[in-house]
């Protein structure tokens, strides 16, 4: 998929050894820390953000399939999304303690 994105890609870095494989990219991700990233995308989302007078903020809450373990008596993993449809982005996810 990123193969047929590699002009767009191209504007951020050369890419002179090839597209990093999925294995990579995952090392890298997990190697970060989440409050890091969170404080990181909130700052982002503050700079990038535009002022739109009145939007509604569509609140979404799922709970994650498969997340349910029976043998370890774990709950599923419950989640509530905030999404501003004008801009077409995520403004924040957060796990939650129960449904």
């Amino acid at each position: 998929m990123a193969h047929n994105k590699i002009e767009l890609l191209k504007k951020y870095g050369s890419f002179e050894n090839g597209i990093p494989v999925h294995d990579s990219i995952a090392r890298v991700v997990s190697s970060l820390e989440p409050q890091t990233i969170q404080s990181c995308f909130i700052n982002w989302m503050k700079s990038a953000q535009i002022e739109t007078h009145g939007e509604v903020i569509t609140i979404d809450g799922k709970t994650v399939r498969g997340s349910y373990d029976k043998k370890l008596k774990k709950s599923a993993i419950h989640m509530v999304s905030a999404f501003a449809a004008n801009n077409g982005v995520v403004l924040g996810q957060v796990k939650t303690a129960e449904k």
